[in-house]
């Protein structure tokens, strides 16, 4: 699975070079008297696949957000191809200031009620500053329903992670996640805390349109369930106004940390493969302020 990663990740990576040599350096196109801000819309949405991006929700801004997933479009004609079974987490996202937002959401399988606290602490600017940069911290708690049902501490999961990303122009866009989770109970043979990478990227082909992809990389495999994988998607996004919409392919049906990292069964490259969209709906509950970016 990795090689055949690395050739796709080869493949994307020369696209997105072509499209970077296809553009115009955003910087020739200020002059010496052209006041310089900070980069904006690194990415359009605050998720890419089922991960977090540095984007984080103006101030007053709150965001409706569906995730949608379908079963493996290899289950075959008794499943429709997967489109018979779904998952789906429904959230509300809201920025506190335009630096800090907060969220929570609820998952249907596994059912997880979660939330979260994201800052950004670092602006891209150009010629001054080359990343931006955000800490996400969230905590899941699981509310499935069992016989024997384990205290609500033993159902905790946290997960932390610092989010690096550069744009390099009005085409592409790049970031690296380094993430920490910790599961407050864990089968015998696993171990509580695990560390994880991710590397996204958003590729734009039209105003409106761009290609995405996302990679989960566990780092310690000791923490991990035996016969699970990296968590890996790729998608196709299109902005309309105040909608943001991703159609995600993905071997994951995890839309939070405690599922994505260790909780991703299906092998990508052997067509274990959901189908699934994300739709993104922001309502502007206070005025903000026009800022000039790039």
């Amino acid at each position: 699975m990795k090689c055949k990663f690395y050739i796709f990740l080869t493949i994307i990576t020369f696209f997105s070079l072509c499209r970077v040599n296809a553009q115009d350096d955003l910087l020739s196109e200020l002059s010496e008297d052209d006041e310089i801000y900070p980069v904006k819309s690194t990415f359009k949405g605050t998720r890419l696949i089922n991960g977090h991006t540095i984007e984080t929700r103006g101030a007053g801004n709150l965001d409706f957000l569906i995730m949608h997933r379908f079963g493996r479009l290899n289950s075959g004609i008794d499943e429709f191809f997967g489109l018979d079974q779904a998952v789906i987490r429904l959230a509300l996202d809201y920025g506190i200031t335009d630096d800090l937002s907060i969220g929570i959401g609820r998952s249907s399988s596994p059912k997880y009620l979660d939330g979260y606290i994201k800052y950004s602490f670092l602006k891209q600017t150009p010629g001054k500053i080359p990343v931006s940069a955000t800490i996400i911290s969230s905590a899941a708690l699981d509310i499935n329903i069992r016989e024997e049902q384990p205290p609500a501490e033993d159902r905790l999961s946290y997960a932390t992670g610092i989010l690096i990303a550069r744009k390099f122009n009005s085409a592409f866009s790049f970031q690296i996640a380094p993430y920490w989770l910790h599961r407050n109970v864990v089968e015998y043979n696993e171990e509580n805390e695990a560390f994880a990478l991710n590397l996204a990227t958003r590729v734009k082909i039209t105003k409106r349109m761009a290609i995405t992809a996302e990679y989960f990389v566990r780092l310690n495999d000791s923490a991990f369930p035996e016969n699970t994988n990296n968590a890996f998607g790729v998608g196709w996004e299109l902005e309309t106004g105040g909608h943001v919409f991703q159609l995600i392919f993905t071997n994951n049906l995890g839309m939070v940390e405690n599922t994505i990292i260790p909780g991703t069964v299906n092998d990508f490259f052997s067509g274990d493969i959901h189908f699934g969209f994300n739709i993104s709906r922001a309502f502007n509950l206070k005025r903000n302020k026009d800022e000039k970016s790039w």
